[in-house]
């Protein structure tokens, strides 16, 4: 299917809620014409991915994905990226990585959030347990040649999103956007990762179902 003139961003999405096609509008908006991201959790260069469509568009960026089964499509199919195959955390090392399949989005290195997803979905179960390097934000931005963050952070960690948020000192060099899981408050009130990017300098924008969108607060005059 071909977008009409009119579709500005075109007709498909790769994201899982749409989050893609919003990204472009609030970049647009505030004038960033060539995206930059770091997007932890990538799991695949198209399948549920926040970033296949802007690297689709022109833009590139950093993938970070654990699972090394899914390394060799990110390969093929975004060589223009920065790809590492690393786990994130809040202390480098080395963590126990629990895969539920071999190419599953639902893979974690927390155990409870395997274990959980597992209980409720009795069709999976854990397959495997393997070692993976594990590195802290900033470590992946100086491994990659940033002294910064990009433009976009993405983050689907599985379970320890929130303990990544809340290690994090934004407010001199963060990214302009971040998508993250929260579902800690469903009727969008307080959490803890959402009172810690407030006191960053970031206001919560858009929600597409469990992910919110959360903007630096000197663009929401170009976005309300």
């Amino acid at each position: 299917m071909n977008p009409h003139p009119d579709q500005i961003y075109g007709c498909h999405t790769y994201s899982q809620h749409g989050e893609d096609i919003v990204f472009l509008n609030i970049f647009r908006l505030i004038g960033v014409k060539k995206i930059s991201w770091l997007d932890i959790g990538a799991h695949h260069p198209f399948n549920i991915s926040n970033t296949a469509l802007l690297y689709e568009l022109g833009h590139r960026g950093i993938n970070v994905e654990a699972n090394p089964n899914l390394i060799p499509a990110f390969t093929e199919h975004r060589p223009e990226d920065q790809t590492l195959q690393v786990g994130v955390s809040t202390e480098p090392g080395t963590m126990n990585f629990y895969l539920i399949d071999k190419y599953s989005g639902r893979n974690s290195f927390d155990k409870h959030t395997a274990v959980e997803f597992c209980r409720a979905h009795p069709d999976f179960k854990i397959t495997e347990i393997i070692k993976v390097p594990v590195l802290t934000v900033r470590e992946v931005l100086q491994k990659c040649g940033r002294d910064t963050f990009p433009d976009l952070f993405s983050l689907d960690a599985e379970g320890l999103d929130e303990k990544i948020i809340l290690s994090l000192d934004l407010k001199a060099d963060g990214p302009k956007v971040i998508c993250v899981e929260d579902n800690y408050r469903p009727d969008n009130s307080s959490s803890p990762l959402r009172d810690h990017l407030a006191a960053q300098g970031y206001f919560p924008y858009y929600r597409a179902s469990v992910n919110i969108l959360f903007v630096r607060n000197e663009y929401k005059p170009l976005l309300t």
